[in-house]
């Protein structure tokens, strides 16, 4: 598995997963001891699933598509198609 898709799948369980709680805030009772952990546990899940849609949607996905077309420049070696042969 890539790390795109790696990123890709943990981003999609973060999601679910704050949908998850806030299905469970509106649909069935929570008990008042249990409530703020709980809402503490959809800020956190929810703030995971911001930060990937921010990594998806946002520069650190060209920086990283960047990064990878750097490694893959031409460095003027002879098998290089930028190679020109001195005369």
């Amino acid at each position: 598995m890539t790390r795109a898709k790696t990123r890709f799948v943990l981003a999609v369980i973060a999601i679910v997963l704050g949908g998850l709680i806030v299905s469970a805030l509106i649909f069935w009772p929570i008990p008042e001891g249990n409530r703020e952990p709980l809402m503490l546990a959809l800020g956190l899940v929810l703030a995971w699933g911001g930060t990937a849609y921010s990594f998806f949607f946002g520069t650190s996905e060209s920086s990283a598509q960047k990064t990878e077309m750097l490694a893959h420049r031409p460095t003027g070696e002879r098998d290089d198609p930028v190679f020109v042969e001195n005369e």
